[in-house]
């Protein structure tokens, strides 16, 4: 598992974008949470982990990163 370097304020997130066009952003924990999301049917497209500083960061980031 790779070593994640905290930046200040920031968390880690990953995302995806749902089948119906829906932005989901969650926070990261472990590789698991992207094996499920990327084995379901629902899910056109996985992105992350990457630092930043809110949810609301996050969605911007899943958006352009599964665009």
């Amino acid at each position: 598992m790779p070593e994640f370097k905290r930046e200040a304020g920031k968390d880690w997130w990953w995302g995806y974008r749902h089948v119906n066009e829906t932005i989901q952003a969650k926070r990261y924990f472990s590789e698991d949470d992207l094996k499920e999301a990327r084995q379901s049917d629902y899910v056109a497209k996985v992105c992350g982990p990457f630092p930043a500083q809110d949810r609301e960061e996050a969605l911007h980031i899943v958006a352009r990163l599964t665009s």
